[in-house]
């Protein structure tokens, strides 16, 4: 079942996506300085599985103190039973080739659905409790960049060192400079684009999740939609619980925020994909469809 608000639907039957001449130059410059930052890698090799794992230990166990006890973690890897069913993006700053953030896709759990997501144990959404939307829905989680490494980067930003030196026999440009501090903040999107990606690689584009409010606020920025399916949770802190579907955050942020749209859709390659499994899912002439809930009463969080 794929979720998806009645006034977006007419859109959907058209994604081709239609910049001014300003826009297009900003979308273009944003995604290339962000490209030579960052890769976002699908661990696709038991390598980058474990190193998946690494990450999650150092910021979850070592960074986050009393987020993850480190002693019931062998061998510096952080993971959990949910990681049977889950599938794995590296987020890697290219000058150095090293591997700084990482986020999974639980996917459900056809044997047993009502165990399929962490989410299910402390939020009561009825989306989560309902077979027919868990079997076509996924859950983003453990999405986490290493502050340690993000900050000694941005260091190296302000003094000019190490990878950003300036020049054009350099990685870097001279016009491009204003932009690195704007695509460093944006990190987190490259999680969001590798989540999304491993998503549509499942043929699935409802994606559960729980935030902290102020990252929540910061993806609204982007253009990111979602939409809350119950009152904040008390879970390592203040969390919102939410869902989204991966067309509709694209379509939204294409309108929004094309800079950080061209970042999340790969320069249109993912919207395109998600497009595809929407209309393979064939939703609205669908038996599924007339089984579809409401939009609670939480609404979405951007308008």
């Amino acid at each position: 079942m794929i979720s998806v608000s009645s006034k977006k639907r007419d859109a959907f039957n058209n994604i081709n996506v239609h910049f001014d001449y300003k826009q297009a130059i900003r979308s273009t410059l944003f995604h290339n300085v962000f490209s030579k930052l960052f890769e976002i890698q699908l661990a696709d090799t038991p390598e980058k599985v474990e190193d998946a794992h690494r990450i999650r230990y150092k910021v979850f166990c070592e960074e986050h103190e009393g987020y993850e006890r480190p002693e019931d973690h062998k061998n510096g890897l952080e993971l959990d039973t949910y990681d049977d069913h889950a599938d794995h993006a590296l987020l890697i700053f290219k000058p150095e080739q090293k591997t700084i953030g990482t986020v999974r896709v639980i996917r459900p759990n056809e044997s047993k659905p009502h165990e399929s997501f962490p989410m299910q144990k402390i939020c009561n959404s009825q989306y989560l409790h309902d077979t027919m939307y868990i079997n076509s829905s996924c859950e983003f989680s453990r999405l986490c960049i290493s502050n340690e490494i993000r900050g000694r980067i941005k260091d190296d930003l302000k003094t000019k060192s190490n990878a950003f030196k300036f020049g054009f026999n350099s990685t870097f440009k001279p016009y491009e400079r204003p932009l690195l501090s704007k695509a460093l903040g944006a990190a987190p999107l490259g999680l969001i684009s590798g989540a999304f990606d491993l998503t549509v690689k499942q043929h699935m584009l409802n994606v559960f999740g729980i935030m902290e409010p102020k990252y929540i606020n910061r993806l609204e920025k982007a253009g990111l939609v979602h939409q809350q399916i119950g009152p904040e949770i008390e879970y390592h802190g203040r969390r919102t619980p939410f869902l989204c579907n991966v067309l509709e955050v694209l379509e939204n942020a294409a309108d929004k925020a094309p800079e950080f749209w061209s970042v999340v859709s790969n320069k249109g390659k993912m919207h395109s994909c998600a497009k595809d499994v929407f209309e393979a899912h064939n939703l609205f002439d669908s038996q599924i469809a007339r089984h579809s809930y409401p939009r609670p009463s939480y609404g979405f969080a951007m308008q």
